[in-house]
C-alpha cells in the first residue's frame, strides 16, 4: 500500500477508535477526519466537499422536513388507540404494536415515531399491569425493522443507494429493499413475539421501591426549624392524606427510616421522600418551614405564572450534556427547567442532582413551564422526550393536507414520474407555499449534525478509493474468502457491517464497508448490487447494544433496561437477520 493509502487508513482507524469511545460528537469526529485528509493532500476540497451537494444528502434534508409535518398529523396521534383496542395480553400486544410501528416507521423517521409512542405505551402497560420492559425494546426493534423496508425508511438507505449510483449503477427504487426487508420483519416480529418476550426481563421502573428501583417522581422535601409540623407524628401532620403524593421515606441526619410509621414524629432538618404526583409539591410548599430539597439552592417562583409540566426525557448519544455535571451544564439557566431526579438503568441517583455526570440513556425527570416542552419537543438534540406531551394542532386540515402531499410524493417515486430528489424538493416547496410549516419549523426539523457525518462520510469513501485502500483490504478479504465461495464473502461483507453498526453510527458503517465491497465484488467478478444491499440491511440491523442505533437508546432509560438485555435479546435477532438476508439477497439480486 501506497504513502497516502497508509495515510488513509490511519486517519480513518483514529475517527473509528473516536467513534467508539464516544468522547466527542459523532459529526464533529467524521468531519475531523475529512478536513485531515484535505490537510495530508490526500483529497482535494472539491473531493472532500462533494458529498455535502449531492442528491442523497439533498433528499435526506428535504425528508426531514416533510416527517416533521406529517408526524403531527391527527391520523398519526390516534395510531395508538387502533393499535391496542381492546387487546389485554402481552404477545397479541406486541405482534399488533410491532407490525403497526414497523409499517409507520417504513416511511417516517424511527427516531420521531420511537421517541412519540414510549410514553404512550409505557403508559398503557402500567394501566393494564404489564411490565413496560416487555414493550419499549420491542418498540425500538420494529422501527428499526420498518426502516428497513423502504428507501426513505432510513437515512443509511439513501447513503448506500447513493454510493451505488456514484459508481454509475441505478441505486435502490422506493420498495426494492422490501424483498429483504419484509421477510426479515416477518421473522423478527414473530421472534420477538413468542421467544424475546420470554428472554425480556419483568422490569417496571416504578416498582421495587426496597430494591432502588422506583421509577416514580420522587420529591424531597425540607423540615425547616420554624416548621409548625415539628414535634407531629406523620398522622397528625396529615401527611398519609396528601392527594397524588405519598411519603415513602425520612431520612434523619444519614439514617433512611423506611417504611415510615404513622406514629413517627417529625424533627427540625428532616428530609421527606415523597412519591407521586410532582405537580402536586406546591400544595407542601404552603406549610410554612416545609421546602424543596434539591440538592442546590433551586427557587420554583419563576415557574408560578404558568401551569407546571413534569417531563421525562433521555439524554441522547451525542449530547452536549453528556459527560458534564447538571451543574457544569447550566441546565437551568439554559431550559428553565429544574430537574428533580437522574436515573439510571432504573435506579435513582443517590448523589446530590448538581453533582451527578450525566451519560447518555439517562433519565431526567423536569419541572419546567410549558414553553420548555414547546421549544425542545422534536427538536432538541440533546435529550429525547418520553412523557407525553399534549400538542395541540390547531389547523387539523393542513396537517391531514401535509401528509396527502406526503403521500403523493410517495407515489410519484414509486410509478417513476419523478426522482426521489425532485419529488422530495417539490413536496417541501408545496408545503411551505400552502403554510403547512413555517420556514423556521421546516429549518429546526433539519438534524443538521447527521447531514454533517453523512455529507462527510462520503469524501471519506471516496479517499480510501482514490488512495487504494479499499482495494488492498478487498484483496485481503477476498484472499481469505475466495475458496469459501461468493456467498460466504457475502455473508463476511454483512457480518462487517452489522459488529461496525454496532460500535459506530450506522451511515459510518455504511461508508466505510461500501468501498470495501465494492473494490471486492470488481476484484471477484461479481455483481456489487446485492453487496449493497447487504450493507444497508447490516447497517440498520443494530439490536445487541443501546448505543448501536439511537432508539435503543431512547427506551434504555423509561425501560428500566440493563446493557445485557440487549445482548440476550439482541444477539439471537441479529443472527436471525443475518441468515434471512445470506438466504434471500443471492435470490433477487444474482451474484454473478
Amino acid at each position: 500500500m501506497a504513502l497516502p493509502g497508509l495515510i488513509t487508513v490511519t486517519i480513518v482507524m483514529f475517527m473509528f477508535i473516536l467513534l467508539a469511545v464516544g468522547w466527542f460528537e459523532s459529526d464533529l469526529v467524521v468531519f475531523a477526519a475529512l478536513v485531515s485528509l484535505m490537510l495530508f493532500g490526500i483529497l482535494t476540497p472539491n473531493e472532500a466537499l462533494s458529498g455535502f451537494s449531492n442528491e442523497g444528502i439533498l433528499t435526506i434534508a428535504a425528508l426531514f422536513v416533510l416527517v416533521s409535518a406529517v408526524q403531527n398529523s391527527k391520523l398519526v396521534r390516534n395510531l395508538p388507540k387502533l393499535i391496542f383496542g381492546k387487546i389485554n395480553t402481552p404477545p397479541k400486544a406486541v405482534f399488533r404494536m410491532m407490525l403497526s410501528i414497523a409499517t409507520l416507521s417504513s416511511v417516517l423517521n424511527n427516531t420521531p415515531v420511537v421517541a412519540m409512542f414510549t410514553p404512550i405505551i409505557k403508559r398503557w402497560a402500567q394501566d393494564n399491569r404489564f411490565a413496560p420492559s416487555k414493550f419499549l425494546l420491542p418498540l425500538s426493534y420494529a422501527a428499526i425493522f420498518g426502516g428497513m423496508c423502504t428507501l426513505i425508511g432510513t437515512s443509511t438507505n439513501l447513503v448506500v443507494s447513493t454510493f451505488l449510483k456514484n459508481q454509475g449503477y441505478q441505486g435502490f427504487s422506493m420498495f426494492e429493499l422490501a424483498y429483504i426487508g419484509v421477510p426479515s420483519t416477518i421473522v423478527g416480529v414473530l421472534y420477538m413475539t413468542f421467544i424475546g418476550q420470554k428472554i425480556l426481563p419483568s422490569r417496571n421502573p416504578e416498582q421495587d421501591l426496597e430494591q432502588g428501583e422506583s421509577g416514580k417522581y420522587l420529591v424531597e422535601m425540607k423540615v425547616e426549624s420554624a416548621c409548625p409540623l415539628i414535634g407531629k407524628t406523620i398522622k397528625q401532620a396529615q401527611l398519609r392524606n396528601l392527594k397524588g403524593l405519598y411519603l415513602i421515606a425520612v431520612i434523619r441526619k444519614g439514617r433512611k427510616i423506611f417504611p415510615v410509621s404513622s406514629d413517627e414524629v417529625l424533627q427540625s432538618d428532616d428530609h421527606l421522600i415523597f412519591t407521586g404526583v410532582v405537580s402536586m409539591i406546591f400544595e407542601l410548599e404552603k406549610i410554612p418551614g416545609l421546602t424543596l430539597e434539591l440538592g442546590s439552592e433551586v427557587d420554583l417562583e419563576h415557574f408560578r405564572g404558568s401551569d407546571i409540566h413534569l417531563s421525562e426525557v433521555v439524554i441522547s448519544k451525542n449530547s452536549m450534556l453528556s459527560h458534564r455535571t447538571l451543574k457544569e451544564s447550566q441546565f437551568r439557566q439554559r431550559y428553565n427547567a429544574v430537574i428533580i431526579a437522574v436515573f439510571r438503568n432504573g435506579r435513582r441517583m443517590e448523589e446530590k442532582i448538581g453533582t451527578i455526570v450525566l451519560k447518555p440513556g439517562d433519565v431526567l425527570f423536569t419541572l419546567s413551564a410549558y414553553d420548555f416542552l414547546i421549544k425542545n419537543q422534536g427538536s432538541s438534540k440533546d435529550f429525547y422526550f418520553t412523557s407525553h406531551v399534549s400538542q395541540n394542532n390547531d389547523n387539523d386540515f393542513k396537517s391531514h393536507l401535509s401528509l396527502g402531499i406526503f403521500l403523493c410524493m410517495i407515489v410519484s417515486v414509486t410509478i417513476g414520474i419523478l426522482p426521489i430528489v425532485t419529488a422530495s424538493f417539490v413536496s417541501v416547496a408545496v408545503l411551505l407555499f400552502l403554510k403547512c410549516m413555517t420556514p423556521r419549523e421546516a429549518r429546526r426539523s433539519i438534524e443538521w449534525n447527521l447531514l454533517i457525518l453523512i455529507g462527510s462520510s462520503f469524501g471519506i469513501a471516496h479517499a480510501l478509493n482514490k488512495t487504494g485502500a479499499a482495494g488492498y483490504i478487498a484483496e485481503a478479504i477476498t484472499r481469505e474468502a475466495t475458496p469459501f465461495g461468493p456467498v460466504a464473502v457475502l455473508a463476511a461483507v454483512y457480518l462487517l457491517t452489522m459488529l461496525f453498526t454496532e460500535i459506530i453510527t450506522n451511515n459510518a458503517a455504511a461508508a466505510l464497508v461500501f468501498p470495501i465491497a465494492f473494490s471486492i465484488s470488481q476484484q471477484m467478478s461479481l455483481n456489487p448490487e446485492p453487496f449493497a444491499i447487504a450493507i444497508a440491511m447490516a447497517a440498520s440491523a443494530s439490536f445487541s447494544t443501546p448505543i448501536g442505533y439511537q432508539t435503543n437508546l431512547i427506551v434504555y432509560g423509561p425501560g428500566g433496561y440493563k446493557f445485557s438485555d440487549y445482548l440476550k435479546v439482541g444477539i439471537p435477532l441479529n443472527l436471525l437477520f443475518m441468515i434471512v438476508s445470506i438466504i434471500l439477497i443471492p435470490q433477487f439480486w444474482p451474484l454473478q
